[in-house]
């Protein structure tokens, strides 16, 4: 994953004060890094403005979130599904995940409450289609 943001953009982004050194630091050198592995389960799909129906479609999110204060840190992740490999990045927010990525032309979005509840959205704009997912997310055993 490797990640390197510049650390004006994270302390715009934490609202953290920096180190003098702060311009060769990367999120890497953060204080607070917390793993993250969710097994996520969709029970309903809604494609298009076709009436939603049920489904049976899960992914798992596996990587970290790093930053300045646990209550707001920024997220790598990789989203693992049958049908794709999309790297992931947002933040965590008291417990919420704020994640979107592409690949293959197709924009990847997903959030979740802190309680679990999940909502995935995948949008192409070659269709244009968009397909969006409910369900819940849980740390994989």
């Amino acid at each position: 994953m490797g990640v390197s943001i510049k650390p004006p953009l994270v302390c715009a982004m934490l609202g953290a004060a920096l180190p003098a050194h702060a311009d060769k630091m990367s999120l890497s050198d953060a204080p607070i890094h917390q793993p993250i592995v969710l097994n996520c389960d969709f029970v309903t799909e809604c494609y298009e403005a076709e009436p939603c129906q049920d489904t049976r479609f899960s992914v798992t999110l596996e990587g970290q979130a790093s930053g300045f204060e646990d209550v707001n840190l920024l997220v790598d992740v990789r989203m693992r599904s049958e049908a794709a490999d999309v790297p992931l990045m947002g933040n965590r927010s008291n417990g919420a995940l704020a994640l979107a990525g592409s690949v293959d032309g197709g924009r990847h979005m997903v959030t979740t409450n802190a309680d679990g509840t999940a909502r995935f959205t995948v949008h192409d704009a070659d269709g244009p289609m968009m397909v969006s997912y409910l369900g819940s997310c849980a740390p994989q055993p």
